[in-house]
């Protein structure tokens, strides 16, 4: 029964010194728990950081975005504006070559010209009159 008794007392003796040798290694295991938690801490300090300059840039595209479609749409009125304005004098130049093509009409404008201006006072009247 000693024998027992001794070899539970030596195995109470080991798993005591197990404990001990544990119980060394905790604060090293206490500071790498923290050096952890320090770690962790920075990290996300520094991921706040970046998603605040990804936002920053996000806002900078959307800005840009913003100015570049109110300079297209400028750009679209400006060349409505440059068509109406090139439509009217287009108009205004048609109906010169249809008056320009016409050789009656520069015939008769001549005509009446040289009529008007070689013709005495009295011819000068009668002309008027017919004109009106």
């Amino acid at each position: 029964m000693s024998r027992d008794k001794n070899k539970k007392l030596e195995k109470f003796d080991q798993e005591i010194a197990g404990i001990r040798v544990e119980l060394h290694k905790l604060p090293v295991t206490e500071e790498d728990f923290l050096s952890s938690k320090k770690s962790i801490e920075r990290l996300e300090i520094q991921a706040e950081k970046q998603q605040q300059l990804l936002l920053k840039y996000v806002e900078g595209m959307m800005m840009e975005i913003s100015t570049l479609q109110a300079t297209m749409k400028r750009i679209k009125i400006d060349r409505k504006t440059i068509t109406v304005k090139e439509d009217e004098n287009s108009n205004d130049r048609s109906k010169i070559k249809n008056v320009g093509s016409d050789p009656d009409s520069c015939l008769f404008g001549a005509d009446r010209y040289l009529q008007i201006h070689k013709s005495t006072d009295s011819k000068k009247k009668l002309l008027n009159s017919k004109k009106n």
